[in-house]
């Protein structure tokens, strides 16, 4: 059991809509009754690749309630909550950043874990401890019944995967991805001021024992490293960036007539660090976030219709926010590592009940915190309720309830990149909190068409901000906590979509509306937030034209982000000044963009029978020049100021990929 707010058992009934073509589908992502998302990577195969990626954190921004503020984003607004808000899990295991190329795609690989889930407003108590969405990637439940394995060539990287089952009982799955994306890219991923550099590597490794028929085993590794370097010539300065995940964890599964419960042990690491080097300035800014758990789940049904989950939690976390080391006029100078630790502890439990013409649930968490830094603590406790109405043509979910969020993510980047650091909950940063309301509700007019709708109000608390820039992390005595200060706010949206699902054909389109404010306590106004993206509309279509050929295309259209407008520039003796309208009160250029992709399959006999796939993509077809950064440059030639746009990283981009499987 997944423990959702709504959902006493799996929606197996989801399976009579998905119609099976050899080894692809064409079914469109489903919506279930909690208004989680639900796809797997058959759905991911059918759509454009993303530099000869097939990817699921590209996928998911495709769906209703889920967008970017940027192509360079590194994460996603979910209902409209910051991307730190968010949680990224590998087998139930914590993936801090679980992106390459600071966005552009992930570090997961849906061969060996193809099934995702997005769960976004409505959740019960036994979901992780975030306020925004959790996306999790797991692996399939079924068991292959021989060895197989697939290489995967494209022209920015290359996978290796292979799934091997040894006797009844045994499984392994490994998977390694090596890029090579500055030799076909390099040039077109620059500007004429500036140049891209970029590579990565990751590895992942599954294993899973059938102990018997009740019990499992499974225990899963990643690790991966990236390395990227930006050269900006217009501002004669070099950005690096070099960060690294690893995990791995081991989880017990048994299963009953009258009960299952499992028990999950994992360690989760991520660290990184930022190198900036100016004419005559440098610093290299270092962070590290560490956290083990131990978790378990106790489900169980009794009486007439009730049933109910129990869980508990308890985290190590240990961290440094920031360790800098600049050089400069004044020498080299380092500011030593704080090495932090916190401890969270949770017991909860969700209470359900299955009546004819309804499904009540309710629960409650209880959490107690505790930090090394001047010796904080806290305790929490939040409840739900929601109520289910399920037909077989339709259905209608209401929930209220609270939740909080002690892990925070903060940093230069308003855009998520992995510079960007985490740090725990202390008297200065409270944890975040927030109170939703919501509503979700699917319809069936006829067996291939699916509507669904939901509808959300966020009341939130203590969310934080940092407020540094770079020069200032050079200051002696830097603490990167002097920098955060925290807000109250609220989101409100809803979002719409159909999804069509024929034998050869599947469609969806969608629409969503998001209004998200902040208050700013020290001037007493209100500001929108960042992650406001107030209108998108996103629509998918995939066509299984014959045995050999496939064809796809996505469409997306958004509101520009919103950005704090440059009201003034000019010059005082050799110092360059600006004056800056109301926080975020601008926004950028609507976005639109249409990819375009096909693919070409084919089969080879003989001893060793193969299969071929060819997949050419095409990103922003009609070379649409977005806008993702406006800023002014002064060009000391000729002594005037120059505003600079900065389009997307998408202009026109081909890809083409080749898969073969055996």
């Amino acid at each position: 059991m997944s423990g959702s707010a709504t959902a006493a058992q799996p929606d197996t009934v989801a399976l009579k809509e998905v119609e099976v073509l050899s080894d692809r589908t064409t079914a469109p992502p489903r919506v279930y009754r909690d208004g989680s998302l639900n796809f797997n990577s058959a759905n991911i195969d059918m759509m454009p690749r993303t530099l000869g990626e097939a990817d699921p954190l590209n996928y998911i921004k495709l769906l209703p309630g889920v967008n970017t503020i940027s192509d360079y984003s590194a994460g996603v607004a979910i209902d409209g909550m910051n991307y730190a808000n968010n949680l990224y899990t590998l087998t139930g295991i914590p993936v801090h950043f679980p992106y390459h190329f600071g966005g552009v795609f992930s570090t997961f690989n849906t061969s060996v874990y193809p099934d995702i889930k997005v769960l976004k407003s409505i959740r019960g108590a036994s979901a992780p401890d975030y306020i925004g969405g959790i996306v999790s990637v797991s692996p399939s439940s079924a068991r292959p019944e021989r060895c197989h394995a697939k290489l995967n060539l494209g022209m920015t990287a290359s996978t290796i995967d292979a799934t091997v089952p040894i006797g009844n009982k045994f499984t392994i799955a490994a998977a390694a991805r090596i890029s090579y994306l500055n030799l076909f890219y390099g040039d077109l991923l620059g500007s004429e001021d500036t140049k891209i550099r970029y590579g990565f590597h990751d590895t992942d490794l599954l294993a899973r024992w059938n102990i018997d028929a009740a019990n499992t085993v499974e225990g899963a590794f990643h690790y991966n490293a990236d390395r990227l370097s930006y050269d900006d010539n217009a501002f004669v300065m070099l950005t690096s960036m070099h960060w690294h995940n690893t995990l791995g964890g081991i989880r017990w599964h048994s299963r009953h007539s009258r009960y299952d419960m499992s028990h999950h042990v994992y360690h989760s690491a991520f660290a990184n660090t930022l190198g900036v080097d100016l004419p005559q300035l440098g610093l290299s800014a270092k962070a590290e976030f560490a956290q083990t758990g131990i978790e378990g789940k106790f489900n169980t049904g009794f009486g007439k219709g009730f049933s109910l989950t129990a869980a508990y939690v308890a985290h190590h976390y240990s961290y440094s926010p920031q360790s800098i080391g600049s050089y400069g006029l004044s020498g080299i100078e380092h500011t030593p590592a704080r090495h932090l630790h916190a401890c969270l502890g949770e017991i909860s439990a969700d209470l359900r009940y299955a009546h004819r013409l309804f499904k009540l649930s309710a629960g409650a968490k209880a959490t107690h915190y505790r930090a090394s830094k001047d010796g904080y603590r806290t305790t929490g406790a939040d409840p739900y309720i929601s109520v289910l109405f399920d037909r077989t043509r339709w259905s209608l979910s209401l929930y209220a309830g609270s939740a909080r969020q002690y892990i925070h993510q903060v940093g230069l980047s308003e855009i998520g990149m992995s510079s960007n650091f985490k740090l725990g909950s202390d008297a200065t940063v409270p944890p975040e909190r927030v109170w939703t309301l919501a509503a979700n509700g699917t319809y069936t007019p006829w067996r291939p068409l699916n509507l669904s709708a939901d509808i959300y109000y966020k009341k939130v608390f203590d969310q934080p901000e940092y407020s540094s820039t770079v020069l200032e992390l050079t200051s002696p005595g830097y603490v990167a906590e002097d920098y955060i200060s925290v807000y109250d706010g609220y989101n409100a949206g809803f979002n719409v979509m159909a999804s069509f699902s024929h034998r050869i054909v599947s469609a969806t389109a969608s629409y969503s509306f998001c209004h998200a404010r902040r208050h700013d306590p020290a001037t007493g106004r209100d500001f929108t937030a960042i992650t406001e993206i107030r209108h998108s509309a996103n629509a998918t279509a995939a066509w299984h034209i014959n045995r050999h050929w496939d064809a796809s295309a996505t469409f997306t259209l958004a509101s520009g982000r919103p950005y704090t407008p440059i009201t003034a520039i000019y010059m005082i003796g050799e110092r360059v000044m600006m004056e800056y309208g109301d926080r975020n009160s601008a926004r950028m250029p609507l976005y639109h963009r249409l990819d375009l992709g096909a693919a070409y399959m084919f089969n080879t006999g003989g001893r060793f029978p193969l299969k071929h796939r060819i997949d050419l993509s095409i990103l922003n077809a009609y070379n649409h020049k977005n806008i993702e950064i406006s800023t002014f440059t002064y060009e000391t030639g000729n002594q005037r100021f120059r505003r600079r746009d900065i389009g997307s990283l998408y202009r026109m981009l081909p890809s083409l990929s080749y898969t073969i499987t055996f």
